[in-house]
């Protein structure tokens, strides 16, 4: 899954530490501006991540989410984007204002780098998952 596929939920879990509902992006996509303005790819992929985020937020408002994964009923909701290169200053900008919109809706927002260390800890705190990703 990608973030180029906006209709597509790409990862959910339970976390089992602090039993949040976690519906994961995985966003495979470079940032390759280094500054303002933006390049025409970090406007795309601006684009993609935004689109990315409301299908996820509108995938929860509808109650889908709780159709395709009943064991997540009652539980914080998390949407964590999963980032394969590091994030610019200007992604972390953006994240940090389109947090508030994720939050308005009830839910929380996290970004990261994904690695080979943390993907091994994400896997001790899965409790119930379905990794290949549904159409809603």
């Amino acid at each position: 899954m990608s973030i180029g596929q906006t209709k597509v939920v790409d990862f959910v879990y339970i976390d089992s530490v602090t039993d949040d509902l976690v519906l994961v992006i995985s966003d495979h996509l470079q940032w390759t501006g280094n500054g303002v303005p933006w390049t025409d790819e970090d406007k795309e992929h601006l684009y993609l991540l935004q689109e990315k985020i409301y299908g996820y937020l509108d995938f929860v408002e509808t109650g889908q989410i709780y159709e395709t994964f009943p064991q997540g009923k009652g539980k914080p909701i998390i949407i964590a984007v999963h980032c394969k290169y590091p994030v610019s200053p200007e992604a972390q900008e953006f994240y940090f204002k389109f947090s508030s919109v994720v939050e308005d809706a009830g839910l929380k927002l996290r970004y990261g780098l994904f690695s080979k260390k943390n993907g091994s800890n994400l896997k001790r705190q899965i409790l119930a998952w379905d990794g290949f990703g549904f159409d809603y």
